[in-house]
């Protein structure tokens, strides 16, 4: 993990020791879900989202049975799902 996230540093020595992660179980414990998708390469995966059934092959689709999403997402995600909202 800490070498794939060194490309977001500017050497691996920088790569935070620790971190905090969630599993999709705590996360639809959630009262409400805050989904934030930025830039053209996330706009697939929100298409797939919006257009398909919860799917265990789709980790993310199970946000679809949660009460309370909410998607903020930017113009080159939209412009890719404009269709599907």
């Amino acid at each position: 993990t800490k070498k794939a996230n060194a490309r977001f540093f500017e050497s691996e020595d920088d790569v935070p020791q620790q971190a905090i992660t969630m599993g999709i179980a705590s996360i639809m414990k959630s009262h409400q879900i805050l989904l934030l998708a930025s830039g053209k390469q996330k706009a697939q995966a929100v298409k797939r989202l919006l257009a398909s059934e919860p799917d265990e092959q789709f980790p993310a689709s199970i946000l679809k049975t949660h009460p309370s999403v909410t998607l903020v997402a930017d113009d080159p995600v939209l412009e890719e799902v404009d269709d599907l909202v």
